[in-house]
């Protein structure tokens, strides 16, 4: 009898193990891949390198660096979709973006916040938990611990404002905007699609060149050369939109 039962529920043992389990469906997703690259008139932009720029002035950019707050894309029939809250930005990193995996489907546009939206702005960032772009942990040196919010960028460097393409590289230069009024939206037009299975690869490009000089305005860096915003609101007005004119899509 013994026999008879472990004869059976071996029996039954091998037709549990040969029933096929569920499979997950196969995904129909594809990758979008979003790069944030910086140039200066053209060309590849390296930190601590030296460049004409405006004026016949030289130019050495030391620190770029900015958040972005909202990043969505712009479906066909007009609509967004936010991909990213939170992006921050650092162009002395060998590389700077995040891939996101979406249903296919196609778009016109990508939109996003220069800066930190006011309800944000206003908030406690340590509240954010650690890995959030825009937590202390993240962003440790673009909030103000003496005031309220962040700073939205950061443009720093040294100049040769002399004009004869040759002098010292002796005017100090910053730029720290950060304001619930200066924060704004920035859209660039780019039609392309997400396939399944697929990679897309965007590239956004910063124009520094353009953080100071473009066709609406130019920054004379021997006498507009330094903004916390509070001390000197217009000039931090004057570099926001500046900035929101120097953004591409590749």
């Amino acid at each position: 009898m013994k026999f008879r039962i472990t004869i059976a529920l071996l029996a039954i043992a091998g037709l549990v193990s040969c029933k096929r389990t569920p499979e997950d469906p196969p995904s129909t997703k594809g990758t979008l891949q979003v790069n944030f690259t910086a140039s200066f008139n053209g060309q590849p932009m390296v930190l601590n390198s030296v460049y004409s720029s405006a004026l016949n002035y030289r130019i050495k950019p030391e620190t770029v660096k900015y958040l972005l707050h909202h990043f969505q894309l712009k479906r066909t029939d007009g609509s967004y979709y936010e991909i990213r809250e939170a992006v921050n930005i650092n162009h002395a990193n060998a590389t700077n973006g995040f891939s996101i995996q979406l249903e296919p489907a196609n778009y016109t546009a990508v939109k996003f916040g220069l800066g930190v939206d006011a309800s944000m702005n206003n908030a406690d960032p340590n509240l954010l938990p650690p890995s959030h772009p825009f937590s202390t942990n993240q962003a440790n040196d673009l909030h103000w611990n003496w005031s309220t919010g962040y700073i939205f960028a950061k443009f720093e460097g040294r100049a040769d404002t002399s004009g004869t393409g040759s002098g010292n590289l002796d005017r100090l230069f910053f730029f720290h905007p950060g304001a619930n009024t200066l924060y704004s939206e920035v859209e660039l037009t780019s039609s392309f699609g997400i396939t399944t299975g697929q990679t897309r690869t965007i590239t956004i490009d910063l124009d520094v060149n353009k953080l100071i000089t473009n066709t609406s305005d130019t920054i004379d860096l021997k006498y507009d050369f330094s903004t916390h915003t509070n001390d000197n609101y217009p000039l931090a007005e004057r570099f926001i939109l500046l900035m929101r004119n120097a953004f591409s899509i590749q």
